[in-house]
């Protein structure tokens, strides 16, 4: 019998042989062309998963295929489009990061250009025998303006949330946290342009 972290390297090795990149002479990623992906036993079945980010048809996001493993193998569940912003240039890669035996983690992040760089995180949950989008982190900070950074992190499950925004000017400074009513959401529903609502203060 196969040891576990075999078994995730050979399904994460059939899953890579799935997606052919085209070829172009273009810098720019090809839609199809695969960005990340990942295997974990999220459901507690003893066969491991696996999750992919892909290239979308739209040159600044990634699609996220999900798959759950069976005894014939990785049988594929569903695909959330545009789940992740995903840019061209260095700094714009979104990835994919095992966090608990039933949770993982999609990232993205906008540092390699621009005045304020931002770094964000989705986490995926594994409940009540379906993917739910169980957390939301976003963080930014300027280049010029030391003074002026923010960061908002909302535990979609509980309610509980963190938020952080200085712009310089003491009175205009937020810190504050809470619980709200939990909004944890299918991951097939997730969005490009999701924010928490607490979370939009952010950007005001």
């Amino acid at each position: 019998m196969q040891a576990p972290s075999t078994r995730y390297h050979l399904a994460l090795l059939a899953l890579t042989a799935l997606v052919t990149p085209a070829l172009a002479d273009s810098d720019a990623p090809q839609p199809g062309t695969l960005i990340a992906a990942l295997s974990g036993d999220w459901n507690g079945d003893g066969d491991p998963d696996a999750v992919l980010l892909v290239q979308s048809e739209s040159p600044d996001s990634a699609d996220l295929r999900v798959y759950l493993g069976t005894f014939r193998g990785l049988e594929p569940q569903f695909t959330t489009p545009a789940a992740s912003y995903a840019g061209p240039w260095g700094g714009q890669t979104p990835g994919l990061v095992a966090l608990t035996p039933t949770t993982f983690a999609i990232t993205s992040e906008q540092t390699g250009i621009g005045r304020t760089p931002w770094t964000q995180r989705i986490t995926v949950a594994y409940r009540e025998d379906s993917f739910r989008v169980a957390g939301f982190t976003h963080q930014f900070y300027d280049r010029i303006d030391p003074a002026y950074h923010g960061s908002c992190d909302v535990n979609l499950l509980t309610g509980d949330y963190v938020l952080e925004r200085n712009s310089g000017d003491p009175a205009q400074v937020r810190n504050d946290s809470g619980r709200l009513a939990p909004a944890g959401f299918a991951l097939q529903d997730l969005t490009l342009d999701y924010i928490p609502p607490i979370c939009r203060a952010l950007f005001d």
